[in-house]
């Protein structure tokens, strides 16, 4: 996977949001190409044609499983398929985060992220037989899940229950279950089951 940082001011306030400073995330299918649900819909690009577009592009991958054969052909499988970007879900999952960050303690933290999910069910029960949009964490989210069901469930990410400022692979907090649809590049970027691999040159 490649995290991006970016600038300009919807970078800013999805990064302040989510609390990461990486606000898109991507799939690489080969060493050329590179899958994404971005504004533009779901899609390709060459690996080569995203280098400049970024301040900053971290690599993670996967420490649970080594053959990413499933998750590429998923992946592969959405791209036919196509799908625009859900704008929707980027607003409901930064409502999620800001329910996170509200307060330490459980009660109040709980009720807040109560009521949003209970909004992000009802959504995504509305989009359930459709062709549905995604952003750009939840095709990446989407794409390990899928190959859980055939493939075992080490290909399933985990999302941790943690503080925003947890760093990237800390497995010191259990994890919860995720809606795909509200997955943020923030919450993958910290799961546990992803390790940092390095960083490419802009």
């Amino acid at each position: 996977m490649l995290f991006f940082r970016r600038k300009g001011p919807l970078s800013y306030a999805m990064r302040a949001v989510d609390a990461t400073v990486f606000q898109h995330v991507s799939l690489v299918i080969d060493a050329t190409w590179i899958a994404h649900s971005g504004v533009t819909g779901m899609r390709a690009v060459r690996l080569e044609a995203v280098l400049g577009s970024a301040l900053d592009i971290h690599v993670l991958r996967s420490n649970t499983v080594t053959d990413l054969a499933p998750v590429t052909s998923i992946a592969c499988s959405y791209l036919e398929r196509g799908a625009r970007f859900a704008y929707g879900h980027v607003i409901l999952a930064g409502a999620m985060q800001l329910a996170r960050r509200l307060s330490d303690d459980g009660a109040l933290r709980a009720a807040s992220r109560g009521s949003v999910r209970a909004i992000a069910k009802v959504a995504s029960r509305r989009a359930a037989g459709r062709r549905t949009p995604m952003t750009c964490s939840e095709f990446v989210y989407r794409c390990f899940a899928e190959s859980s069901i055939g493939s075992g469930a080490a290909y399933l990410l985990s999302i941790a229950d943690r503080r925003p400022t947890s760093p990237v692979g800390d497995a010191s907090a259990h994890s919860v279950p995720a809606l795909p649809n509200f997955v943020t590049p923030g919450d993958l970027y910290r799961s546990p089951s992803l390790e940092l691999v390095g960083r490419l040159l802009t």
